[in-house]
């Protein structure tokens, strides 16, 4: 699944290319859409992304002639960064939320002959952990 996806804020409707493995903030700069954060005060501009939901998609083919052949099909994230929510053909697949571990679905049972598509709905980091701060018994600092 490496490769060109598309991707856009999750409540806009013009969708951008971007590149997996890759993130939202080095496809932005790719397109010119932000400039580089290493430069004057664009850090603060560049920090603002985390407070927004991004949406990426692939669609992709697969030829199920043989799938029934095999125990299970396994989408496999090694590492996706870090709330979100994935979804192949409209069906919900799980929740991730954590980078540093691999995530396996099995989708043999939703994947289908011809076009498929593959969808990662990214929570906004700053409002999650916001939100966790407010429900956690724990304080966290």
């Amino acid at each position: 699944m490496n490769g060109t996806w598309h991707f856009r804020e999750a409540n806009a409707s013009e969708w951008y290319e971007g590149e997996v493995p890759g993130c939202v903030q080095l496809d932005l700069i790719r397109l010119g859409k932000i400039e580089d954060p290493y430069y004057r005060m664009n850090e603060i501009k560049f920090h603002k992304l985390e407070e927004k939901e991004w949406v990426y998609k692939k669609e992709f083919d697969f030829n199920a002639k043989n799938k029934n052949e095999y125990d299970a099909l396994k989408l496999v994230f090694e590492g996706i960064d870090t709330f979100a929510d994935i979804y192949l053909n409209g069906i919900h697949l799980g929740k991730v939320q954590n980078m540093f571990i691999p995530y396996e679905f099995d989708i043999k049972d939703i994947v289908k002959d011809g076009n498929n598509v593959l969808e990662v709905y990214f929570d906004s980091i700053t409002k999650t952990i916001k939100a966790m701060e407010q429900t956690s018994p724990v304080k966290l600092e």
